[in-house]
Formats: C-alpha cells, structure tokens, sequence
C-alpha cells in the first residue's frame, strides 16, 4: 500500500507538470526562448531613446580638466615621462576606437589608422603645432586621436585580398580569379589610391577623372557613369565616417571631445612619424570638461563650454532636410 500511494503521487507530480508545460505561462525546457514581436519593438524604442540622448548630449568641447601632468610645473620630472595620464579614459577612448571600426567605408576597403597620443611628452611635441586655443586642448585633454587618411590603398592590396577572401570563406563562396580582378579594379578606380609614386599617381588620377567626366557628358548621362574623386577627398571622406561614429563612442561613455582642424599637417606629420601616404584630416582630443563658475562666460571665439547650457544652436529642418 504505501508503494502504491508513492507509485500515485510521482504520476501525479508527472501529469502537472506536463500540464504546466504546455500552458501560456511555462515554457518547456526543450523550446528554445524566442522574443514577443513586442519585445523586439520595445527594445527597438528604447535603443533609438539612448541614441537620441547620446547625439542630443555630445557637443564639442572648448576647454579640458587639466591633467595633473599638464598642470606640472618644468621641474616635475613626471611631466616629461610617457605615461598616458589617465589609462581609464584612454582605456574607454580605445574601446570607441575598436568599435568605430565598424563604420562603412567603400568596398570595407578602411583607408585609415588612428593614432592616441597620451603621454605628457608627445601631447606638449603635438600641441606646438596646433593654432590658437586647439594646443590647449591637446595639453590638457587626456588623450587626442590622430586620423589618417590613407591616399594609396592600392598598396595594401594583399591585405585587403585576404579580409576578402576570409569573408567569402566565411559565407560559403568561393571568388575566382576574374571576381578578384574586378574588385581590384573597381577599388583603383574609386579611390585613385594607385600604388605609384605620387608624381605618377596623381596624373594618372586625373586623366581618369577627365575622361569619365567628358564620356558622361559626350553621352547625356545616357550611360550612368560614376563621379569619381581623387584619393585625398575619397580617404578622407571613408576616415570621416570613422571619425564620426568615434565622435558618438565617447560620449556614450561619459566622455567630452573636441574635434579640430586647426593644425599644421606637416608638423603632426613630423612628431608622429607619419608617412606622406596619409593626409591628416582631423585631429579629436578627449577628456572630462573643465568646470567653471556661472559667471563665467565663453571663450574668445563666443563657443559655451564646462556647466550651463551646452547645446549651440542648429539650422532648422526645413532649412537643411527635404523631402
């Protein structure tokens, strides 16, 4: 009798829970979890609310929190050590840098590098070629990224053919010989990133924008031809995007940047090291936001920065969208 009433109450057990798993409110341990359509829209509202805030909240930044090294006075050995000053903002600058990584560029050819100058003697050897207030920022900002746009790609083309041929490998295809042939050319073709000397780079270039220019208009535009660059603009414009979404990263992180042009691109070139391969479109310094007093105002060039309100004013809509 009492192997009986176990034998009943297991069955019992075994029936509820049967019952239990088929119902609405259990899911069965062998389904596998899927998202409500709900679900996925609300997570899809949420995420477009912490974009919004973030592009709505980044502004570029005037004036930086001097770093401790920056504030050091000439007889402080620790100002002239190439420790970065502060390894968790660098920490998080390269983090936005990793990500950035995944902008769009032509082909996903990525005609750029990035360079972080951190350390108190590279940022006082690169401020003295920045203009005005920009080398102020450069000293006292914890880090600044150096963008450099790659004006002869062509000569990676070995690296580049092996991204090309992991990412076929990766989706099941196989490219043959002709397919990387094309891609080759096109990419010639779009960037002028021609693996020559410049002396014969840059003829060549504009020979080839020439004539597809007269071929379009000899034709009407009947024959769609494409409008080409030559391969300072077209690296620069694909480093942009980087640029861009790097701008973004930061402030996702609680960071404050200052994107700049205001340099000498040979003396940047001259401290860094930096080949004659790559132009300099952009140098952006990172950091915390100096915090002044209320009464303050803005700086000689009438830009806010630190507390108040940071928002400067934007075009209308219907001044700069269409429709």
């Amino acid at each position: 009798e009492p192997k009986m009433s176990i034998v009943r109450e297991l069955v019992r057990c075994l029936l509820l829970a049967a019952v239990l798993d088929r119902s609405d409110g259990f899911v069965s341990s062998s389904t596998p979890f899927r998202p409500s359509r709900n679900a996925k829209t609300t997570a899809r509202a949420s995420s477009a609310e912490i974009y919004d805030d973030i592009i709505s909240s980044r502004y570029a930044c005037t004036r930086f929190q001097p770093s401790v090294s920056s504030t050091s006075t000439s007889t402080d050995t620790t100002a002239n050590t190439n420790t970065p000053t502060n390894s968790t903002v660098i920490s998080l600058t390269t983090q936005s840098l990793d990500k950035a990584r995944r902008s769009p560029t032509g082909f996903n050819v990525q005609p750029y590098k990035s360079i972080i100058v951190s350390s108190p003697l590279q940022k006082s050897a690169l401020a003295k070629y920045c203009l005005g207030r920009n080398a102020d920022r450069v000293r006292d900002s914890d880090c600044t990224v150096v963008f450099c746009a790659d004006k002869e790609i062509g000569r990676d083309w070995k690296r580049y053919q092996a991204l090309v041929l992991e990412q076929a490998q990766t989706t099941g295809k196989e490219l043959s010989t002709f397919a990387l042939w094309k891609i080759r050319v096109l990419v010639l073709l779009f960037s002028s990133g021609y693996p020559l000397p410049r002396i014969l780079a840059s003829p060549i270039s504009f020979c080839v924008r020439l004539g597809t220019a007269i071929l379009s208009a000899l034709t009407r535009r009947r024959i769609l031809i494409p409008s080409l660059s030559n391969a300072e603009t077209w690296a620069t414009k694909n480093t942009m995007l980087m640029a861009s979404t790097f701008l973004n990263g930061v402030a996702a992180r609680g960071l404050e940047s200052s994107p700049m042009e205001g340099f000498n691109a040979g003396g940047v070139r001259k401290v860094l090291g930096i080949p004659r391969r790559f132009s300099i479109p952009m140098i952006i310094s990172v950091g915390t936001k100096f915090e002044r007093s209320e009464e303050e105002v803005g700086d000689e060039v009438g830009m806010g920065h630190g507390k108040g309100k940071l928002g400067t004013l934007r075009y209308g809509m219907e001044e700069t969208i269409y429709t």
